[in-house]
């Protein structure tokens, strides 16, 4: 494989003008490059959860790694209320919730136009395997147990981006 680039040459006053080489043709390979160079969208998140520490520990952790847009809603009501005006593709919900469970909120949120099919983390301290397959049983793709393992919220988050930019 060959790559021209064209080189900048400082010109003296009495030399004639330089053309400038002309760019090389257009292949797939330059155009997936450039491809790779545009940004991709950030993930939309929206993350449940009453502890207001979770939440922060969390949040900053996301933060470190980028490519996602946190929302964090302390309840039920606030995470309904939220997305009336902003559409997660992703869901995170604490298993513990005031007013309604991680549960009862999945379900309410399952009603809102766009979120039927988005994919739903449960994240609990409950770590049981009869924790871990309820959670499943009731629509949620993943179970992250607290304390959370960043390591495994950003291989989950990968996968997750792999599946919907091949689909």
């Amino acid at each position: 494989m060959r790559l021209d680039l064209p080189l900048a040459v400082e010109q003296s006053a009495h030399a004639p003008p330089v053309a400038p080489a002309e760019p090389p043709p257009t292949t797939a390979w330059t155009t997936n490059l450039a491809a790779l160079a545009e940004p991709t969208p950030a993930l939309r998140m929206l993350y449940v959860e009453d502890n207001r520490i979770n939440a922060l520990l969390f949040e900053e952790a996301i933060k470190l790694r980028g490519g996602v847009e946190l929302r964090v809603a302390e309840d039920g009501e606030e995470a309904l209320a939220q997305v009336g005006k902003w559409m997660p593709d992703v869901l995170v919900l604490d298993a513990h919730l005031p007013g309604m469970s991680g549960y009862e909120l999945l379900r309410a949120l399952r009603q809102v136009p766009g979120l039927e099919e988005a994919p739903a983390f449960m994240c609990s301290a409950d770590a049981m395997p009869d924790d871990v397959q309820r959670a499943k049983a009731a629509g949620f793709i993943g179970y992250w147990t607290k304390p959370i393992d960043i390591a495994r919220v950003m291989r989950d988050l990968d996968a997750l981006r792999l599946q919907t930019t091949a689909g």
